[in-house]
């Protein structure tokens, strides 16, 4: 199993940097451009998910920082399943809420996906695949998931200032 977590750790590290470089280059609207490409809960996820993968082929390789990497796979693959439950909805079924008129020319559909969908699909697949259960209990999973919830809200709440706007209705 190791092999397979280091394989698809690697891949997706690459896939990750990747998306990351492309997303610092794309021009905001001047609403949004104060607060910059980490107002976007998306943008932190893949963020995350990148440390995440790099502690996991640190893990693979040798072993430790089993803990690390159990309390990162338990911070990451909620706040993937979030990010992708919330986005993939409102880009079908609304997509005027998440999405100007005029972004369809910067965002193409493999970014899209590169940052809705694979942070997902990696943290699930190694959770499910080629990770053992988690050991943390459901007050120390719950914390975690509301913890960051906090800290998300207090974030944008340092970034905003009075000419900028919420980067979502």
């Amino acid at each position: 199993m190791a092999v397979s977590a280091l394989i698809l750790s690697i891949s997706f590290l690459v896939s990750s940097i990747s998306a990351l470089n492309t997303l610092a280059a794309l021009p905001l609207p001047d609403e949004l451009k104060h607060a910059g490409q980490y107002q976007f809960l998306t943008n932190i996820a893949l963020s995350l998910s990148t440390a995440y993968a790099a502690i996991n082929i640190y893990h693979s390789l040798t072993g430790k920082a089993s803990t690390l990497k159990e309390y990162s796979s338990a911070t990451v693959l909620p706040l993937n399943f979030i990010v992708s439950l919330v986005y993939w909805s409102l880009r079908i079924c609304f997509t005027n809420l998440i999405i100007a008129d005029n972004v369809e020319k910067y965002i193409p559909l493999s970014l899209d996906l590169k940052i809705h969908l694979l942070p997902l699909l990696y943290t699930a697949l190694d959770y499910f695949l080629l990770m053992d259960p988690w050991s943390i209990d459901s007050k120390t999973a719950y914390i975690i998931v509301s913890s960051l919830a906090i800290l998300y809200w207090a974030w944008l709440h340092l970034l905003m200032d009075e000419s900028s706007s919420y980067p979502y209705p």
